[in-house]
């Protein structure tokens, strides 16, 4: 449908290709297109397209499932410089994750920090058989008796009153100590950070308020920690803060990630965003509340959509049982794109059967889940 206006600006298009070109893509934009926002997009742009030579900016690789089989996957990588990256976990107060992602997680990661209240979910899910690197917050969730257990066998236990900053803030800040001292280095030493993949554990689900803070927390020190890459998890949602001035290239498992994924503003609005592998695609277009956000998108592979194999009805023991042929399946993986002008919030469902039932599988078959033994 179109106004009189809109008419006009049509038999401009006559006149002019090019400057019609322009218009009508305006035109669609603020009358047709309008009601479903990820729909806005390209269907399946070759602005970024995976068969051309490099020539840009620093890549990134992402692989927010790679515990699954971590001894067949190639390396997570910048700038193909063939760098094994640190990975660092955080574990907050939440109870929307469950005993299988915390141990996949934790078996991957270096250092591992408990937020406070986090200390009690680790402990009442393992039985106090994983022992944090430290336990860091206020203390007004962390109970006195898990204090004392992870602190007599080697955690460090401090108490930060400080009410300007969360329990996430001071945690990530000792992560950031630890890992430093670890590699040799001090505090203050900026030159001293490799590139380092934070997950929060628990930053998903719950209160609305701590979420966003999750979310604020990661934007912030996105910032503040130079080369550190901040992925955010519970059992049924994961999300990952994307840097900009890189070509980000995100590695998903469509068995157990997905379909479902959107790409979200952070903090401000993002002027440009290309992206290549979902359905509907970006061709440096701004994304912004009040304007477009993109939700609904769908990872642009064909089996993406079908349901999990075995069925999400199945308990978590019998899909571990499954034939071979299902866990082959788990690394089977889609790639995605996306180049941003500012900082972009990626996040996509999780299959909470069907990811539970991998990581029982991949442990099953004897390789431990992230390559070693749980």
């Amino acid at each position: 449908r179109t106004s009189r206006r809109g008419s006009a600006r049509l038999d401009c298009c006559m006149r002019a290709p090019r400057v019609g070109l322009l218009l009508c893509r305006g035109l669609l934009r603020a009358s047709c297109l309008r009601p479903s926002s990820h729909r806005r997009m390209l269907r399946s742009s070759t602005a970024l397209n995976a068969n051309k030579d490099h020539d840009g900016p620093p890549i990134v690789e992402h692989d927010l499932c790679a515990f699954l089989r971590r001894g067949e996957r190639r390396p997570e990588q910048e700038d193909h410089n063939n760098e094994e990256p640190h990975h660092v976990l955080v574990v907050v107060n939440s109870g929307s994750f469950g005993h299988e992602l915390l141990r996949a997680l934790w078996t991957c990661s270096v250092v591992r920090v408990c937020a406070d209240g986090g200390a009690n979910r680790v402990f009442d899910l393992t039985g106090g058989t994983l022992v944090p690197d430290a336990v860091v917050g206020d203390f007004d969730s962390a109970r006195e008796d898990v204090r004392a257990f992870f602190e007599e066998r080697g955690a460090q236990v401090t108490q930060v009153v400080d009410q300007d900053r969360t329990d996430l803030d001071k945690a990530l800040e000792a992560a950031r100590s630890l890992l430093r001292h670890r590699l040799g280095g001090d505090d203050d030493d900026d030159n001293n950070n490799p590139t380092t993949f934070v997950s929060v554990l628990g930053a998903f689900g719950g209160r609305f308020d701590h979420v966003m803070a999750a979310l604020d927390a990661a934007y912030r020190w996105s910032d503040a920690w130079p080369r550190a890459h901040f992925r955010l998890y519970a059992d049924d949602t994961l999300g990952l803060v994307l840097a900009p001035g890189i070509e980000h290239r995100i590695r998903v498992r469509p068995r157990v990630e997905g379909p479902h994924c959107g790409l979200v503003p952070v903090g401000r609005r993002v002027d440009e965003v290309t992206t290549a592998g979902f359905r509907w695609n970006l061709d440096g277009d701004p994304l912004e509340f009040g304007h477009l956000v993109s939700t609904s998108n769908l990872f642009d592979v064909e089996d993406a959509s079908s349901p999990p194999s075995p069925s999400s009805e199945a308990p978590a023991s019998a899909a571990a049982d499954a034939p071979s042929r299902n866990g082959a399946d788990d690394y089977q993986t889609h790639l995605l794109r996306v180049r941003t002008s500012h900082p972009l919030l990626y996040t996509a469902a999780l299959q909470t059967p069907a990811l539970t039932a991998a990581i029982l599988r991949a442990t099953a078959e004897g390789e431990g889940v992230g390559g070693q033994a749980p």
